[in-house]
């Protein structure tokens, strides 16, 4: 559970960190910067990550069977997913946190491990636990305070930035 909070709180920090340093003079400067800074923030964030990733490997000491499982063909469509998952992902989230925002791209993308859930329920047929089911409660709950709170940032494109988050 400590793990997961603190992913949480991380990826929150993340978020805040991106929206912050995609509103600095470098990335608003000119029309090319405007259009290419999502693109350099995702490839910088996905090159630390993997960076960190590699690291930990490395103390963990799973190189090997790293290696071993990506030589697989399940193994070569993990990867295949990742090199689309990732950056495609990840760009798609930088662009709705510069027009949306790092609020309403952070209350977007926290719902969809909720809605998963949530759909996985209907179509499906899983079972869902209370306490699963007072999760998605709660996040949905959380959800609307944010949006009902007053935000201090502008919104620069609400129709592209949702699409962008989705």
């Amino acid at each position: 559970m400590i793990t997961g909070i603190a992913a949480g709180i991380f990826w929150a920090l993340d978020t805040v960190i991106l929206g912050i340093a995609l509103a600095m003079t470098p990335f608003v400067s000119t029309e090319q910067a405007i259009f290419l800074s999502p693109f350099v923030s995702t490839f910088l964030h996905d090159f630390f990550s993997a960076l960190w990733m590699l690291l930990y490997m490395g103390i963990r000491r799973q190189y090997q069977s790293v290696v071993r499982a990506l030589k697989t063909r399940s193994g070569r469509f993990i990867i295949l997913g990742a090199l689309f998952g990732g950056p495609i992902g990840m760009t798609g989230y930088v662009f709705a946190i510069k027009y949306l925002g790092a609020t309403y791209t952070a209350m977007i993308s926290a719902m969809f491990p909720a809605l998963g859930s949530f759909l996985s329920h209907v179509f499906l047929k899983e079972k869902m636990k209370r306490y699963q089911m007072a999760g998605f409660l709660v996040s949905i709950c959380a959800m609307a305070l944010m949006g009902w709170a007053p935000q201090s940032t502008q919104v620069e494109n609400l129709p592209l930035g949702i699409l962008c988050a989705l």
